[in-house]
């Protein structure tokens, strides 16, 4: 009955055909991820000659399918970024090789916690705040197709101040502080894109700022909805509220105008 789950090979078959990943690219995808499939799990004693041995297999498939689909999803990300020739963005996309599921609640990233990984998000919506004694202040969100890290942490390889928490269900793939290094040294296109990203960063730092020190909450609302109009979609109201530096009762009274 699982035949078919215990011959990764035939697997990569029908990765690519339910995919729709092209052949080529998937080999190179199926390079990076094949060695985490090819042999059971270490506790498959307990399940050998049992019925269980296929729902054993099913998940574990499952979660590299799911993992190949996001590799993709990465790739047709990357090619939409500026700087990169397709095959800087192939070769960069594999090495994104740390896979994380998180549940609702679950961090990616908690105070105290060194970051050595920059995450894209294939799937789910996650808030960064800052923890203190009396109240947790969100500082931002991230959304599918898009990247995240603790900077401070990340680029200082320093205890992290502040957590990154999932709002839904989230799956990530992250690539390493050492590989993305690595990459910038091999691949120009790679480091014009990471000094890209940061200075995207700091603007968007900068620009908040100001915009909370000068605007009035309708207009904080207003510019919000404007870069991110599917954010209430996604993102509770009293995070929403936090992030604009305004009390949960005046953004319901904003939003009723």
């Amino acid at each position: 009955m699982a035949g078919w789950l215990l011959k990764p090979d035939l697997f990569a078959f029908l990765c690519c055909f339910f995919t729709k990943i092209p052949l080529v690219r998937l080999s190179g995808i199926w390079g990076a991820i094949r060695p985490r499939i090819t042999k059971p799990p270490g506790n498959w004693h307990i399940y050998k000659g049992r019925t269980t041995d296929f729902l054993v297999l099913l998940a574990l498939r499952i979660s590299i399918f799911a993992a190949m689909q996001a590799r993709e999803q990465l790739f047709q990300f990357l090619l939409r970024q500026p700087f990169l020739q397709r095959d800087e963005a192939t070769a960069f996309s594999l090495l994104w090789q740390t896979d994380r599921h998180l549940r609702r609640g679950e961090y990616l990233c908690a105070p105290g916690k060194t970051e050595h990984h920059l995450w894209f998000i294939a799937e789910g919506a996650l808030r960064l705040y800052y923890p203190t004694e009396t109240e947790e202040i969100c500082v931002g969100f991230a959304y599918t197709d898009s990247v995240v890290t603790s900077v401070p942490s990340f680029v200082r390889q320093a205890p992290s101040s502040f957590s990154i928490q999932a709002l839904r269900t989230c799956r990530v793939c992250g690539i390493s502080r050492t590989d993305l290094l690595k990459a910038q040294e091999t691949l120009p296109g790679v480091a014009r894109l990471y000094a890209f990203w940061l200075e995207q960063s700091v603007t968007g730092i900068i620009e908040r700022e100001i915009e909370i020190s000068t605007c009035s909450p309708e207009q904080r609302y207003e510019r919000l909805l404007a870069r991110a109009p599917h954010i209430f979609q996604w993102v509770p109201l009293k995070y929403i509220a936090s992030y604009l530096r305004i009390r949960p009762e005046t953004l319901s009274r904003v939003r009723a105008k």
